[in-house]
């Protein structure tokens, strides 16, 4: 509606990109072409040539979601860790709106990467400090992801077929092959190289105990100079999530 007015005095200023500025618009306003509504921040970011607004309104319900968890916790420092590359955006916008409470958003983009980050955590150590152990220790992580493709492709002039067994890395498709274990074993040569030193698997909700337990067996019998842990994940959709430290 042309008769409301945000002023710069009623944004949250980006401290990240300067001349950036995030808005709360009202929640019955819908975008133009499909109705879907708009609904928390929305960004104006201005260069010397060109101004631009930006929105992503369907993630946007997610930090609503998060910000409501914020306000449940007693504390006056919360860590966040999204554990998905898709979060951090959200938690990043969550930083900007809460306002009686510390923030601090560890990017993790793995489950593995928020487990070392919880691990490094300590009580007696200051908000600074924590930040910067568990912003270390996660980037020495890692992490692998067994599954199976849902359709045919080809990824990095690898072709895979519809119900093969992908590993797939933090940036790429490591292995592919018909075989859970031998395409898990494959992707662990990928991952690890002469500084690794600990492997730790966690199996789904669609490997039995025992399937696993031979995974690990195999894993320590080929880096006999590592640690090896294995846990229940009960994960869907993953045979395996595996992480390399």
């Amino acid at each position: 509606p042309y008769e409301t007015t945000f002023l710069l005095s009623d944004a949250k200023q980006d401290q990240s990109i300067p001349n950036r500025y995030w808005f709360d618009f009202p929640s019955q306003w819908t975008h133009q072409a499909n109705k879907d509504p708009i609904i928390g921040i929305r960004s104006i970011y201005t260069t010397k040539t060109n101004r631009y607004i930006r929105y992503d309104y369907k993630i946007e319900l997610v930090p609503v979601d998060m910000i409501n968890a914020i306000d449940k916790v007693n504390a006056k420092n919360v860590f966040i860790l999204p554990n998905n590359k898709n979060i951090i955006l959200a938690a990043n916008q969550a930083q900007y709106l809460v306002e009686d409470k510390q923030i601090i958003v560890i990017p993790t983009k793995t489950i593995p990467q928020g487990i070392t980050a919880l691990i490094t955590y300590m009580n007696d150590a200051s908000v600074a400090d924590n930040e910067s152990a568990m912003l270390d220790a996660i980037s020495h992580v890692r992490t692998g992801q067994v599954t199976y493709a849902v359709r045919d492709t080809s990824i990095n002039g690898m072709d895979i077929k519809k119900g093969n067994i992908m590993g797939i890395g933090d940036h790429e498709i490591l292995s592919v092959g018909s075989v859970v274990e031998e395409t898990t074993m494959n992707m662990l040569d990928r991952m690890v190289d002469d500084e690794s030193e600990i492997i730790s698997i966690y199996f789904g909700d669609e490997v039995d105990e025992e399937m696993a337990n031979d995974l690990a067996a195999n894993v320590e019998k080929k880096y006999p100079d590592m640690s090896v842990e294995l846990h229940p994940g009960g994960q869907p959709i993953y045979y395996y999530i595996v992480s390399v430290e």
